[in-house]
């Protein structure tokens, strides 16, 4: 991961070599964080994009075992996990629902939005992340009144339909009474996928063949 360096400090995770005793790193992708929104700029920049392909990214980096290896890069700000509409209500638990099956091009702003067009009454939406803080395919939405809530609990499932995907999503009614909010941090989160073609790799990354 030297290739990503020169854009600025960053920390790297290889999921699954939490072990002791791994010696190589698994194949297929690697999150980075990057400590300035600069670097992800600067990276984005030395990109390849292609618009007519969902406006992905594309980066070649180089080793000692492959040259000129293309690897998608798919961003993520971490500010784009939370999506405040109306800062001033208390936050109900009672009027949130749980919506699951979100595609991983979709930020809390955005389902914000689509929830209220639909709804009514939103005052806050979040994205799920895992430990590595990338979108895991869920997240939670807040009404600020009892019956936008109930019409959203009613409907069950919607299906988002965009130029880039389709997606049928479910939204259920979180029975506890705790609610907690995905924190902010002054960082961004690229999620970087190895190769150019193959099966795509949960989060719509493409893995090592």
């Amino acid at each position: 991961m030297q290739a990503f360096r020169p854009f600025g400090s960053l920390n790297i995770e290889w999921p699954g070599k939490e072990g002791k005793h791994c010696r190589h790193p698994p194949k297929g992708y690697v999150y980075i964080t990057f400590e300035s929104e600069r670097s992800i700029k600067a990276l984005l920049m030395s990109c390849t994009h292609d618009p007519s392909n969902g406006g992905q990214w594309y980066y070649q980096v180089s080793s000692r075992r492959m040259r000129n290896k293309e690897v998608q890069i798919i961003p993520w700000a971490l500010c784009d996990g939370n999506s405040i509409r109306c800062p001033s209500p208390k936050l109900d638990p009672s009027r949130t629902v749980f919506v699951g099956g979100l595609h991983g091009l979709i930020n809390a702003d955005a389902l914000a939005h689509i929830m209220d067009d639909l709804f009514g009454g939103v005052v806050y939406a979040g994205i799920d992340t895992d430990k590595y803080k990338y979108p895991i395919g869920s997240g939670r939405v807040t009404f600020g009144n009892q019956k936008s809530f109930m019409k959203a609990v009613q409907a069950g499932f919607i299906e988002i339909k965009t130029s880039k995907f389709t997606k049928k999503v479910s939204m259920v009614q979180i029975l506890f009474n705790y609610y907690k909010f995905v924190n902010y941090f002054y960082k961004h989160i690229l999620f970087i996928s190895a190769g150019s073609s193959g099966s795509l790799f949960g989060r719509f990354a493409v893995q090592y063949m």
